[in-house]
């Protein structure tokens, strides 16, 4: 099994996900933002490689990356970072990499938006607030607002 790992070297705990991926018999594939020799020795021991991009915003060169490693070690199994910044980027490369386990783009759009959840938590049985029909007048302001703007400046300086 082939998984590629985003960003093992951050937080500097997420490398244990690699070692123990690596320790049942994974070939645990990292692509990270951190020179290869400013990694710690755990992290260089979790991965079988490792892939170095000048940054991981940059979806061109982590592309890149997973080519690589599919082109050396053959179908590339899991793509996963564990970390929440970098999920759509994650459900991207799973979609250019015809990746099957994992959310997808479409899923991650849907997870992402607030009024997609609902019907989520509703199948799940999960109460959530409900939803308030939206009208085309704008909002009045809150009294606490109204009360800021009519209030007279006030010094930071007290008076004996």
């Amino acid at each position: 099994m082939n998984v590629v790992f985003i960003s093992p070297q951050f937080p500097d705990t997420y490398w244990n996900w690699c070692d123990r991926l690596r320790r049942n018999g994974a070939t645990v594939l990292g692509i990270g933002d951190t020179p290869y020799d400013n990694l710690t020795q755990e992290v260089k021991a979790s991965l079988n490689e490792y892939y170095w991009v000048p940054s991981l915003e940059d979806y061109d060169q982590v592309f890149r990356a997973v080519a690589f490693f599919s082109w050396k070690y053959g179908k590339i199994d899991w793509i996963e970072s564990q970390n929440e910044y970098w999920l759509a980027q994650d459900a991207r490369l799973r979609d250019d990499f015809h990746v099957t386990t994992g959310a997808g783009s479409a899923q991650m759009a849907q997870w992402q938006s607030k009024a997609e959840m609902k019907p989520l938590y509703a199948a799940a049985g999960t109460r959530s607030a409900p939803s308030r029909p939206r009208s085309d007048t704008p909002c009045s302001p809150s009294p606490s607002a109204a009360w800021a703007r009519a209030a007279p400046a006030r010094s930071s300086t007290r008076q004996p």
